[in-house]
């Protein structure tokens, strides 16, 4: 188990707690750190999810929120959450280098996340492959 905390849009700071799980999809051995808030009581989680590729590095595939049953407002949004555990990919992995997705594999949302890596100098983004590359 793992811990990241995080200072949202709102100034405030956040604590999450998250676990390693091995989650295997369509043949590729992805890991999910399932995250929640640190005193969270249901089941719902962040879906972040990476992948080995090649040999060099980690791809993250998957970025998540999850809507609250009751109020239907998504539980994560504005927490800082997606580039925490991006940055927490690299601690968990460090002989890899963590990438995004590529192309039109990289939705709209996850390549704002990134940007914000970039705009910070946490990342780069490279043009020929189309894809975000965090700093070691």
């Amino acid at each position: 188990m793992g811990f990241i905390k995080t200072i949202g849009k709102d100034g405030k700071p956040y604590y999450f707690k998250y676990e390693l799980k091995n989650q295997p999809s369509h043949g590729v051995a992805k890991v999910c750190f399932k995250t929640r808030f640190i005193n969270q009581k249901d089941n719902n989680w962040f879906d972040f999810k990476v992948a080995p590729f090649e040999e060099r590095y980690m791809k993250v595939t998957d970025m998540f929120d999850t809507q609250d049953h009751s109020t239907q407002q998504l539980l994560f949004q504005g927490k800082g959450l997606p580039e925490a555990l991006i940055q927490e990919a690299q601690r968990v992995y460090p002989d890899k280098i963590i990438i995004s997705d590529s192309g039109g594999a990289l939705w709209p949302a996850g390549r704002a996340v990134w940007q914000r890596l970039v705009d910070r100098k946490l990342a780069t983004y490279e043009a020929g492959p189309d894809r975000f590359v965090l700093n070691r």
